[in-house]
């Protein structure tokens, strides 16, 4: 008796999931269809995806030597080979992110209604900007900065579009999506760094030093973590001299002395 109950709750049990799964479908916008697809984009596919993006950031990161007898790139991305080497890593993030927008996305009459499908974009962008196939990246970036407008998102997609840019040397470019963040009044507070680290960026590729200095210690109030800071410090250093302005780089090398938990950084500040 007990093992046909249990065998009836069990048939049950799979029926009532069968039932709600199939309810389920991308194309009602529902609560419990909304609940369902967020929750398994969020902590499934996209976790996935962003654990494996990490991954490979953390290795470009481990593996790359900065030469510090030449100017510090903000971001330190590597050669092509270096790219190649986390390919692994982003491809499998871009797989992830790619079959949660397919299995999960409820866009519906032109609007989307799963708060994870702008997330999955935007980290597919990141991906291919590691990779450094910036057509691509550029393509991910203009799709959030468009389809998912006045999202925080669309936001840090218009920062990455300029990165991107930038990297391409496609200047004119970057300097037109910098007019359209700089314009935009409701550009949020929390992505102040990321914007002033993009603009000092943009400015040292043209070798316009002074605004890239001013840019770089306005990112620098902003960060908290030490090695991060340091790096920064480092740069605006070199910058000022440069520039030739020797005392300031005096100054701000002794700053970095005081901070980099970095032995080999400290010991090319001295």
């Amino acid at each position: 008796m007990f093992v046909k109950t249990k065998s009836f709750v069990q048939a049950s049990f799979l029926l009532l999931a069968f039932f709600f799964l199939g309810s389920c479908k991308t194309t009602k916008n529902k609560f419990f269809n909304k609940a369902y697809h967020k929750t398994t984009t969020r902590y499934n596919w996209y976790f996935n995806a962003k654990e494996s993006y990490k991954s490979g950031v953390n290795r470009l990161e481990t593996q790359h030597k900065d030469d510090f007898n030449e100017l510090l790139s903000i971001y330190p991305l590597g050669t092509d080979k270096d790219a190649q080497s986390i390919s692994p890593q982003m491809d499998k993030a871009l797989k992830k992110c790619a079959q949660a927008i397919s299995k999960h996305s409820m866009l519906i009459k032109g609007k989307e209604y799963n708060r994870w499908i702008d997330d999955c974009y935007l980290l597919i962008g990141k991906a291919y900007f590691y990779k450094k196939e910036h057509i691509k990246g550029v393509e991910a970036f203009r799709l959030v900065s468009r389809q998912f407008e006045g999202l925080t998102s669309s936001y840090e997609a218009k920062i990455w579009l300029v990165k991107s840019f930038v990297e391409a040397n496609d200047l004119g470019s970057a300097d037109l999506m910098l007019e359209d963040i700089l314009s935009d009044e409701d550009f949020p507070a929390e992505l102040n760094k990321e914007l002033a680290l993009v603009m000092a960026h943009y400015h040292i590729r043209q070798k316009d030093y002074s605004p890239a200095i001013m840019e770089l210690e306005e990112a620098i109030s902003l960060t908290k973590k030490k090695r991060e800071k340091s790096r920064y410090l480092y740069i605006v250093a070199q910058l000022h001299y440069y520039q030739e302005n020797y005392s300031a780089a005096t100054n701000y090398f002794s700053k970095v002395i005081r901070i980099s938990p970095d032995y080999e950084m400290t010991f090319n500040a001295k």
